[in-house]
């Protein structure tokens, strides 16, 4: 039908199940199984993810690189994406065989 909209959301079992899915998993006893190189960057003044979540993130990684930069959004690529973008090109360029 032309000109009618539809709701933009989840229903609320979706909602859920998505929460759970982002926020419920437990995955710390596996990180050691993650061989790949990994960046793991965080915006300093996050206030919803605390900065420790991060670097345990990083160490528990066999081979986790952990980042720090100035913002406090909660997804970091949103207010500091050139920054991101040159950690990125940073971390692939400088493993071995690129």
């Amino acid at each position: 039908m032309v000109g009618s909209r539809r709701p933009q959301g989840a229903s609320p079992a979706t909602a859920k199940a998505l929460w759970r899915v982002r926020y419920g998993a437990d995955v710390r006893t596996r990180l050691g199984a993650l061989t790949v190189p990994s960046l793991v960057v965080q915006n300093r003044d996050n206030r919803v993810i605390p900065i420790a979540h991060g670097a345990y993130l990083a160490m528990g990684l066999r081979n986790g690189s952990f980042v720090q930069i100035d913002g406090a959004d909660q997804t970091p690529f949103t207010e500091a994406a050139d920054t991101i973008a040159d950690l990125v090109l940073d971390f692939v360029t400088a493993l071995p065989g690129t």
